[in-house]
């Protein structure tokens, strides 16, 4: 018996020296491919050099690792930038995803030394560029007759770019667009969720943005709340803050942006219409 668990532990020890050794194995070969600019080989070693529960490289490879891997993730999706569209977004599934959980983790455990503001920020414009490409296809999808792939589309999105948020704080534009992309889904409730987070980020702004998007929180909030008739005064501040957003957006166009200034005008007067229809009863 004695002899069988000296069996057990010393295979377990064996074990762990070789998970230990191919750890670090990997991270010396990921980091001279990267050296190397290979850098798809480089992704290939890291990533297997940190998909353990175990870490058993010391917590500076780990951070080198983890801030590398960030970097290349988005070194790749920046490729494309300028050419994104909906299929190659479709084609490109789950990068996005994995960039964000990668740049967290180098985020975690950021080496100084190496920097990540840089590759963050390109992560974020990139997320959003693409975010807002699948937003413009989801709301000319006609959910009568189109509707599994309407609901299709917008999981998509939520779940490509859910973790945003958490490398990019206070995101309201985030919102706004998960917020939208629910409401054209029919999910009115979720949808007034993420508006609702929207606006109180956004109220906390020192500089607020002028938006058409986040003007369309105020439209569509306002429009769910009217339809439910359950809230009038809550409602009524809205139209409110959402009047005054319409007339700053108003006044912000020049003259040469007349068409604009029209759709932004009857925007505002949408929002207007539908006070006087509260203050009336009706």
């Amino acid at each position: 018996m004695f002899t069988t668990i000296k069996l057990y532990t010393f295979l377990a020890l064996m074990l762990c020296s070789i998970t230990a050794f191919c750890q670090a194995t990997n991270y010396s070969q990921g980091l001279n491919a990267y050296q190397d600019k290979r850098y798809n080989d480089a992704i290939e070693f890291l990533t297997d050099a940190v998909n353990n529960d175990k870490y058993e490289i010391s917590g500076k490879e780990l951070s080198t690792a983890y801030t590398y891997l960030a970097v290349l993730q988005v070194a790749q999706l920046r490729e494309n930038l300028d050419r994104y569209s909906i299929e190659q977004i479709r084609e490109n599934s789950g990068k996005f995803k994995t960039a964000i959980a990668m740049m967290r983790k180098g985020i975690e455990f950021e080496n100084k030394k190496l920097g990540l503001k840089t590759a963050q920020r390109i992560l974020i414009f990139a997320s959003m560029k693409s975010a807002s490409i699948l937003l413009d296809s989801i709301v000319k999808i006609d959910p009568q007759t189109d509707g599994e792939h309407l609901v299709e589309m917008v999981q998509f999105m939520t779940q490509e770019f859910a973790d945003l948020e958490k490398i990019s704080s206070n995101n309201w534009e985030l919102l706004d667009m998960f917020g939208k992309a629910y409401y054209y889904m029919g999910d009115k409730e979720k949808a007034l969720s993420k508006f609702k987070t929207s606006r109180e980020i956004f109220s906390t702004l020192k500089i607020k943005p002028l938006s058409k998007l986040h003007l369309e929180n105020y439209e569509l909030s306002c429009r769910y709340l009217y339809e439910q008739k359950n809230n009038p005064e809550s409602l009524s501040l809205m139209l409110t803050e959402g009047i005054i957003y319409a007339r700053k957006l108003v006044a912000d166009q020049n003259d040469e942006q007349m068409s604009e200034f029209l759709a932004l005008s009857r925007r505002e007067n949408r929002l207007n219409q539908l006070k006087a229809k509260l203050s009336n009863g009706k």
